[in-house]
């Protein structure tokens, strides 16, 4: 359900964005769509099987999974600032198997501020809740990047 609230779905500033890009068809990227739940939570079903046929998950394409939810959790609970930000790292720690057909859930959260520098937390789970991965990113505040406000994602005009 917290898909369905996707706010880059019908404005996006980088709709061919590999993980969150609504221009992205079925194959052609994660397709990973966050959405609002309670208490600061963004949440997404994933389908790795859309874009790989390996047994298991590789790597790059976790961390791309990882990488915008973290994202998209900031942007919600960020109103007003005028900030753009980029990813300036990403620690991962896989905890379990990761397959393609599975449906697994994208969560992300905010986790504080230290100056320029922007933590959140995201993690993959099975569809019966088992952490399967967990990261922490560290966005960085710079002029160019993801406009932080959730306010100019809702009133921008499409790209």
């Amino acid at each position: 359900a917290a898909s369905t609230r996707y706010p880059g779905a019908a404005h996006h500033f980088f709709p061919r964005c590999f993980c969150c890009g609504p221009a992205r068809g079925v194959g052609d990227g994660l397709r990973i769509f966050t959405g609002p739940l309670d208490g600061g939570l963004v949440a997404a079903p994933w389908h790795a099987g859309d874009v790989t046929d390996d047994a298991e998950v590789p790597a790059e394409l976790l961390w791309s999974a990882l990488d915008c939810p973290g994202i998209w959790a900031e942007v919600l609970a960020a109103s007003g600032t005028g900030e753009r930000v980029v990813s300036g790292s990403l620690a991962v720690a896989r905890t379990g198997a990761i397959r393609p057909r599975d449906t697994n859930v994208v969560t992300a959260w905010p986790l504080g501020r230290d100056g320029r520098k922007i933590f959140a937390g995201a993690a993959v789970l099975s569809e019966h809740g088992d952490v399967l991965a967990v990261a922490r990113h560290t966005l960085i505040v710079t002029d160019r990047g993801v406009p932080l406000d959730r306010e100019v994602w809702s009133t921008a005009p499409a790209p």
